[in-house]
């Protein structure tokens, strides 16, 4: 079992301030491949690429956004190579308003929200005897037994070639959803710091 790991990425980021306004924005993109010398198996390949994006006003207002492109070769023979996975925050940060001025004993408090896809494709889709894993659920597979059924008179056996599990060419990788809202704060000249959230 020999395996070698390559990969490479790169990063671009871009900065403006102008006013009362922020802007900071990041794309990326990286690729790995795990090459594997065993049993004439194909090399393992992953691709992520996207962009991250945040806005904010008077340092008060913030919204963020972040939208990944992530691919697998577990999904080639699918129509579901590549999967757009975004995400979008905001937050308020209250204390810094004017009408908080009178609350001496509110240090700092923030309200934050934020809603997002992830996905995994890390997980192994098993054989019949679900012990073995296959690589490419998608794809029809044929296996050739050996003395699998007799023949003839002369009750001679010959190799069977057999369908494997069925493909699913609608397959995709492994999605979950999340949203999130949250209230921070520090208290009392900063000696209480609290974190209430619901998901």
């Amino acid at each position: 079992d020999i395996k070698r790991y390559l990969g490479f990425g790169g990063k671009l980021k871009y900065d403006r301030q102008w006013g009362s306004h922020s802007f900071n924005s990041m794309a990326y993109f990286d690729y790995r491949t795990i090459q594997v010398r065993l049993n004439n198996q194909s090399d393992y390949k992953y691709e992520d690429m996207g962009i991250w994006a945040s806005y904010n006003f008077r340092q008060k207002y913030y919204i963020d956004f972040t939208g990944d492109i992530s691919g697998s070769d577990k999904y080639y023979y699918t129509d579901h190579r590549r999967v757009f996975m975004p995400t979008v925050g905001a937050s308020w940060i209250i204390s810094s308003e004017d009408f908080m001025k009178g609350a001496k004993w509110i240090n700092y408090l923030k309200l934050k929200a934020s809603y997002g896809i992830t996905g995994n494709c890390n997980y192994d889709f098993l054989d019949l005897a679900g012990t073995a894993e296959e690589r490419y659920p998608a794809r029809v597979r044929y296996w050739v037994t050996a003395s699998g059924t007799y023949f003839g008179t002369s009750l001679t056996s010959v190799d069977i070639t057999r369908e494997g599990r069925m493909a699913n060419p609608d397959i995709d990788l492994e999605k979950s959803a999340m949203a999130n809202v949250a209230l921070e704060g520090n208290l009392f000249n900063n000696r209480l710091y609290f974190d209430a959230e619901a998901w």
